[in-house]
């Protein structure tokens, strides 16, 4: 057996040779007796499986009271902090730029100036037609009478 397929097995089946298919377990046996590697695999996965298969030390009594009463006092600790941050926070959002009530303060703008501008447009425009009016019926009547 190659120490390849060897540390797949060992992988798959364990240290026990006794879980291992009967055609690997034979053919891991007879390469055993011949490889000092193999031998020092099995023996690295069978020191790993007893560590594994130790016991747990034990939690010291009140370890789990300790961690939720810790737990209970970072929680009051943050609804303190957040209860402390939310009028700045409003205040915050009350000053950040709001895109819809700039746009209709700008389109307002424009309706003002633009009335505006159209009230003078027209009173100017009167202005220039009374103007106009007045000087055309006095070159017109002084052209008539230069004509007599």
């Amino acid at each position: 057996m190659k120490p390849k397929v060897f540390q797949e097995c060992l992988d798959l089946y364990g240290a026990d040779l006794e879980r291992w298919p009967a055609d690997r377990r034979s053919e891991a046996q007879a390469a055993l007796h011949e490889s000092e590697d193999l031998r020092r695999l099995l023996e690295q996965e069978r020191r790993f499986e007893a560590q594994l298969a130790q016991d747990l030390p034990a939690t010291p009594p009140g370890l789990a009271q300790s961690i939720l009463a810790a737990a209970a006092v970072t929680r009051q600790e943050s609804a303190a902090r957040e209860a402390q941050a939310a009028p700045l926070a409003r205040f915050r959002e009350f000053l950040r730029p709001k895109p819809a009530l700039i746009l209709a303060g700008l389109l307002a703008l424009g309706f003002l100036l633009g009335a505006f501008e159209a009230e003078r447009g027209r009173t100017a425009a009167a202005t220039d037609l009374a103007s106009l009016y007045n000087h055309g019926e006095a070159s017109w009547t002084s052209d008539l009478n230069s004509s007599y």
